[in-house]
């Protein structure tokens, strides 16, 4: 990563969004993508990031939860953001440059984005969502979805939040759509409303 490429990207995103002094935000995914092309993470505290993708989706699946988290981090403002990584000039980053966005997450917004387990069968318990518990700083936690949930205990020391996976379908795919696309859902059983999310995990 190029120094003045990303100072550039700070810039340009400062423009669009105000800096962050409050509590750290972790929103907490499932697994890895099942190709594989999370961004590795390297700020020393978490190995991967979740949601963030090397390389452009390669199904309609993997896009419209792209394109959600998207949507609930940055809210109109999503595609100007893809726009200032497009104009990122880095021969050496990858083919989406969302490692300068991973970095500016956690460096300007104290926002990180993780994943519960290591395996796509969820039963493997990630060493970034033990890690959540390795302090006593208290934390806003959004978990993704169902699976997730049994992350759970590791995570007591923090203020948590649910919503439904993005990739989520049959019975659940209206509720999914005002979870994530409308934010209009006005919140049931464990789900917070959309209101109450989007006040603490979309960027202002």
């Amino acid at each position: 990563m190029i120094d003045s490429e990303y100072n550039k990207f700070v810039t340009k995103m400062s423009n669009l969004f105000n800096s962050y002094n409050g509590k750290e935000r972790v929103i907490l995914g499932q697994s890895p993508f099942p190709d594989g092309k999370n961004i590795v993470c390297n700020n020393g505290r978490f190995k991967q990031v979740a949601f963030l993708r090397s390389v452009p989706p390669d199904n309609a699946k993997t896009e419209k939860t792209v394109n959600r988290i998207w949507h609930l981090l940055f809210g109109d403002k999503a595609q100007n953001v893809r726009d200032l990584l497009d104009a990122i000039q880095c021969s050496k980053a990858t083919a989406t440059k969302e490692e300068y966005l991973a970095k500016y997450l956690t460096e300007e917004q104290k926002f990180y984005l993780i994943n519960a387990f290591e395996d796509r069968d969820c039963k493997i318990i990630t060493e970034d969502l033990k890690n959540l518990n390795a302090d006593v700083e208290c934390r806003e936690i959004l978990i993704v979805g169902k699976e997730a949930l049994c992350g759970i205990k590791y995570l007591s020391k923090n203020e948590i939040k649910f919503i439904m996976h993005p990739s989520a379908r049959g019975l659940n795919k209206e509720t999914v759509a005002k979870q994530w696309d409308s934010f209009s859902h006005k919140g049931t059983g464990i789900y917070n409303s959309s209101d109450e999310i989007i006040n603490v995990f979309q960027i202002k």
